[in-house]
């Protein structure tokens, strides 16, 4: 298993892709360093857990019966949605015990499926937990941080430019990297190539206007 990086370790990474010298002990340093971290810190963990089916984040439950809707609203069941739920999973259609179709509608999932209601969801109590991130999802984080930050550390509108492309290249090789660690077949593929893989071999440069 790879070493666990912890949030400080992340941060630190962020300023080292950037050029900076400058470094934290922890995200609650008394440093205006570490004030722009904990400002983008949450916020980014936030965005990226709804856009992919993160694995680290996968939680199951099963739902009961919320409400039980009056006939000619084109469902027959209410269940409330988890309140640590970043975005649930439709499943797929093989997967017999677990089908059912549904939409969400305010704040709740409307179906005709009886209870208990079986969800898979990503979860943001599981997701925000760095000590179970994998690889390619601190990579994500870090340049992501690393882009939103990039203005702050290094006033320059190329390293603005930059850290962003590196950041979306990166999280367009996390959703790929976590979709092939999975034995689910049906599950959508990132298909698009990314040279950001290539580009992170090349030794840090500081950058400038």
């Amino acid at each position: 298993m790879p070493p666990v990086l912890s949030q400080t370790d992340i941060v630190n990474g962020a300023l080292a892709d950037l050029g900076s010298r400058k470094r934290i002990t922890s995200i609650n340093d008394a440093t205006s360093v570490a004030a722009e971290a904990r400002t983008h810190w949450p916020l980014i963990v936030t965005e990226l857990l709804p856009k992919h089916t993160w694995n680290h984040a996968i939680k199951r439950v099963s739902l009961p019966l919320e409400e039980v809707l009056p006939e000619g609203l084109g469902w027959a069941y209410a269940y409330g949605i988890p309140g640590d739920c970043a975005r649930w999973l439709v499943p797929g259609v093989e997967d017999e015990d677990l089908w059912f179709e549904g939409e969400e509608e305010g704040g709740r999932i409307l179906t005709d499926r009886e209870a208990p209601l079986p969800l898979r969801y990503v979860s943001t109590i599981l997701g925000a937990d760095p000590s179970r991130w994998r690889p390619h999802f601190v990579t994500a984080v870090r340049t992501e941080l690393a882009a939103r930050m990039a203005d702050f550390i290094t006033q320059s509108e190329t390293a603005v430019q930059r850290t962003r492309e590196i950041a979306d290249e990166a999280l367009t090789a996390a959703k790929r990297a976590d979709g092939m660690a999975t034995g689910r077949t049906s599950r959508a593929r990132v298909t698009r190539r990314s040279n950001w893989l290539t580009a992170r071999e090349r030794p840090y440069q500081q950058y400038g206007r």
